[in-house]
């Protein structure tokens, strides 16, 4: 889960990472931001990756007491938090 992912970076980053070192796994990658502009941005980056890296946008917050329609939150293997806490 990409907590303030916004347009999928860490996604094409795992991607290019996977697919340098051969490696043969499927990615989740699950985005939540509340900016409603980014869902765009990542579903035409997902057109862009390899077909084994999935890409789900979700609107909303990690305060909701269930963040943006997300997985059971214990399922998830990696948290990234990018610049979510700012001035």
């Amino acid at each position: 889960v990409d907590v303030g992912g916004g347009p999928g970076s860490v996604a094409l980053g795992l991607d290019i990472f996977a697919e340098h070192f051969g490696w043969d796994v499927e990615i989740q990658h699950h985005i939540l931001d509340l900016e409603p502009g980014w869902q765009i941005a990542a579903e035409t980056l997902k057109e862009h990756l390899q077909s084994t890296t999935v890409i789900s946008f979700h609107l909303g917050s990690m305060l909701e007491a269930e963040p943006g329609g997300l997985m059971e939150l214990s399922e998830v293997d990696v948290f990234v938090f990018s610049y979510v806490i700012h001035e």
